[in-house]
């Protein structure tokens, strides 16, 4: 039942949130990855639990950040259960200066758990800037 993945993507979303790492895991199959955009500081593959935390730690070292906008797309019994599309502002922690993009994830499901997401960034280039310093125009 799909309705249940929409439900998982949100509870993971809010648990990543608020830091709860035992919420993040409730989500998360077992062989869980994730493919971060190129060109991000925090580019590449991560597995597991713990990869998932490392990416994440690179990020918020790097940038606080806040996504609006975020619809749930519930896929049916396709490959991908589900598509979040949303708007994220970032904030570089060293600089200040700000920028913000699109961004789509893909969400592939095992056992009723997130197995695999996919990050697209509208401008993964912007973000790459940013946390060089570069300054960003709208």
């Amino acid at each position: 039942m799909t309705v249940k993945q929409v439900t998982v993507v949100k509870d993971v979303f809010a648990a990543a949130y608020r830091g709860d790492v035992e919420g993040m895991q409730a989500c998360l199959h077992p062989e869980f990855s994730i493919d971060q955009a190129v060109g991000t500081p925090y580019a590449g593959r991560y597995d597991g639990l713990d990869g998932f935390l490392t990416m994440f730690g690179i990020l918020t070292s790097h940038f606080d950040f806040a996504p609006r906008n975020q619809i749930f797309h519930d896929c049916g019994k396709a490959d991908i259960g589900v598509i979040v599309t949303f708007d994220v502002d970032f904030t570089s922690r060293e600089s200040g200066l700000q920028a913000s993009t699109g961004m789509v994830e893909l969400y592939r499901f095992r056992d009723d758990l997130i197995h695999h997401i996919d990050v697209y960034y509208k401008d993964a280039a912007r973000i790459a800037a940013l946390a060089t310093g570069t300054s960003v125009t709208s």
